[in-house]
């Protein structure tokens, strides 16, 4: 097999060289497993920073309490559950814990927290977050669904800082209008 030789900024081939120690692996075998893992991401049209991202928002996610279901089936159990207050306090105290989980990761800029609650509320939401208001977008968000979601997500927004001002929540949109506390 013939090999080249690649340039790289001396601080990163220190430290692959300070793993490849730790690990009792070569630097070669190392680099190949990079270099390989990047070529697969690339084929499948995303980057390894990406991929890396979002298998830590699955690590956050699990490490919270969340699982993964199957999206009929939990639009089924939310039509087919009764959504008393005792649901709506499971609701708030899942995204409030959600919500100090991404505070003791370091992740308090919104545009992390946006790209975060994407993948966490699943059904390909369009959400948008600013230091006013958050906007979740979903046609396939059911009114019962809608609801559960919208006490979530003023869960995890409470958990930051951020007071409810207003809500408005109708099947499949759901607006939060808020203040820093202290400003309500």
């Amino acid at each position: 097999m013939g090999r080249k030789f690649l340039a790289a900024q001396e601080n990163l081939a220190d430290r692959i060289n300070e793993i490849a120690k730790e690990r009792g692996r070569t630097v070669f075998s190392i680099v190949n497993e990079a270099l390989s893992a990047f070529i697969r991401a690339n084929e499948w049209g995303k980057d390894l920073t990406t991929i890396i991202e979002d298998a830590k928002i699955l690590e956050i996610a699990r490490n919270s309490g969340m699982v993964l279901i199957p999206e009929p089936l939990h639009e089924r159990l939310m039509e087919s559950t009764s959504f008393d207050s005792k649901m709506k306090d499971y609701w708030r105290s899942s995204g409030i814990v959600f919500g100090r989980y991404l505070e003791l990761n370091n992740i308090r800029d919104l545009k992390k927290v946006e790209r975060i609650l994407r993948e966490v509320v699943g059904v390909n939401p369009d959400i948008s977050i600013s230091n006013e208001r958050l906007v979740c977008i979903s046609p396939r968000l059911g009114e019962k669904r809608s609801e559960a979601v919208a006490i979530f997500l003023e869960g995890v927004m409470n958990s930051m800082g951020f007071g409810i001002a207003s809500r408005e929540v109708s099947k499949g949109i759901i607006v939060l209008k808020f203040k820093q506390e202290g400003e309500l």
